[in-house]
């Protein structure tokens, strides 16, 4: 359930999800994927680890990308270390809208999604109730300019 907040995806559930995920890859005719959507579900390391190496050749052509709230409740180094997985595994996509809302991001977080937050396509970005300080969105300023 997407809109579960209090759900955990660890390694075995991360298994599951790919397994789903195959079986939609395959009946789509295109396999492209223009949307991931990731959002309110909070990913442990080993689970961010193997979705990325799934989706890695998979996520060339995604144009959005749903990612709030994926961190909570996780250490800060897991937490950064999953923001920085999808953001390395997104950094090639053409992505045009990005939604981290709900990720508490920091400084850190900020750091950790330049790659995803750099991409020359984005014309929408998202960063809701992310706590972000003026050091923050410092960076975010100089990530976003040095990427135009």
């Amino acid at each position: 359930n997407p809109g579960d907040r209090t759900h955990r995806v660890n390694k075995d559930r991360a298994e599951e999800l790919i397994s789903k995920w195959k079986i939609e890859i395959e009946s789509n005719e295109s396999c492209s994927i223009e949307t991931l959507d990731l959002a309110n579900r909070v990913y442990e390391v080993d689970a961010a680890k193997i979705i990325c190496e799934f989706l890695n050749d998979k996520v060339t052509q995604v144009r959005t990308a749903n990612l709030p709230d994926i961190i909570a409740s996780l250490k800060t180094d897991d937490g950064l270390f999953v923001l920085r997985s999808f953001s390395n595994l997104l950094a090639k996509s053409p992505i045009e809208r990005l939604n981290l809302d709900d990720n508490a991001l920091g400084i850190r977080g900020i750091i950790e999604c330049r790659g995803i937050i750099s991409c020359l396509s984005l014309l929408h970005l998202s960063l809701q109730n992310n706590g972000l300080d003026a050091q923050s969105m410092k960076n975010l300023k100089n990530i976003l300019l040095d990427s135009s």
